[in-house]
């Protein structure tokens, strides 16, 4: 399973991050600081559910990773049928972007910056 969570949260490790603080109106104050991969694999585990949580990712991620559920389809399709989606932005709830360029030709490099 590759789980989007779309609340602030400290990833530690692809597979794991911990939740900073509910917002959009959700309150779990038990679960604040805990692994939110974690919480979800405990609970498929109680439940004898053959599931296993191997990635955490920010809604902007499932854009660019074929094969998750994303958030917004428009832009997992275009990489699907046109290869090339390299960018996915998220200004607030409900509101998805995406930006398509072609990077063999106008595109060296992509540096990565620290977060």
């Amino acid at each position: 399973l590759g789980l989007t969570f779309s609340f602030p949260v400290e990833q530690t490790a692809l597979d794991s991050g911990k939740i900073i603080t509910w917002t959009k109106g959700f309150s779990a104050k038990r679960a604040i600081g805990n692994d939110v991969v974690k919480l979800l694999q405990d609970a498929f585990d109680r439940k004898h559910m053959h599931v296993k949580s191997v990635a955490l990712v920010n809604d902007v991620g499932t854009f660019l990773i074929p094969g998750l559920c994303p958030t917004a389809g428009a832009p997992l399709s275009r990489a699907y049928t046109a290869g090339g989606c390299v960018l996915g932005a998220i200004f607030g709830t409900g509101t998805n972007s995406t930006y398509v360029e072609d990077l063999c030709a106008n595109i060296s490099r992509i540096v990565a910056y620290p977060l």
